[in-house]
């Protein structure tokens, strides 16, 4: 029986963004991608070129700041200007925005305002897709399934390769996490964190391959 998991790409749109898309669309692998504002701004094509490729876009705040270093108003705005210029995406591409889904940067829920963010979120309307059958502990006792964010259960860590601050990391010590992270290997199903960055463009579909051969299967979440 092959591994269900759930595949999230963050911090997108990159230059080399329409690529990843494509290979994607060529493996039949259906993604949420949590886009940055600037980055939209900045690419707004690529994001309507994803949309009408069948692929959900996520909100991933406008800067990607930690969201427990600014103030709370703060926050709202950089959920707020993301949100609609999302709208405005779906609205240029002529697809229904199927579900609004939102993502932290850094995973950093607010600290002492997370409360606030949550409420202000489900205020805009945002939810969670249903992750069937992510049976872990931690994710279970955290109540990740119930926030109005989506959080992940195996990252992939990409952007550690070559980056002193990480240890210099390899593609091969990046394979070797995928080949031997217990979480893959359990019965869970995963929500799968990748990155749309450029300095690493060159391994995602090597990246994406090594899942698959691992007998990953990709599905999208139930959205309503």
């Amino acid at each position: 029986m092959k591994k269900i998991a759930y595949l999230t790409i963050d911090d997108a749109p990159s230059k080399d963004f329409r690529k990843k898309i494509d290979y994607l669309s060529l493996k039949n692998i259906p993604a949420i991608i949590f886009c940055e504002g600037g980055c939209i701004k900045k690419r707004p094509k690529e994001v309507i070129y994803a949309i009408r490729k069948g692929f959900i876009i996520g909100n991933h705040s406008y800067n990607h700041q930690h969201f427990s270093k600014i103030p709370l108003k703060e926050c709202f705005e950089e959920i707020k200007k993301t949100n609609e210029l999302i709208e405005e995406i779906y609205k240029k591409s002529k697809i229904k925005r199927p579900i609004k889904l939102f993502r932290f940067p850094y995973g950093d829920r607010g600290g002492k305002n997370k409360k606030k963010l949550e409420e202000y979120l489900k205020f805009l309307g945002y939810k969670q897709p249903r992750f069937e059958k992510i049976n872990y502990f931690w994710y279970k006792f955290g109540r990740f399934h119930k926030h109005p964010d989506i959080f992940w259960t195996f990252n992939i860590k990409e952007y550690e390769i070559g980056k002193k601050k990480f240890g210099n990391q390899t593609i091969d010590s990046i394979y070797n996490l995928i080949d031997k992270s217990y979480r893959l290997k359990s019965s869970s199903r995963d929500i799968i964190l990748i990155h749309d960055h450029h300095d690493t463009t060159k391994y995602f579909n090597s990246l994406i391959n090594r899942l698959l051969k691992k007998g990953i299967k990709f599905k999208m979440p139930q959205l309503k």
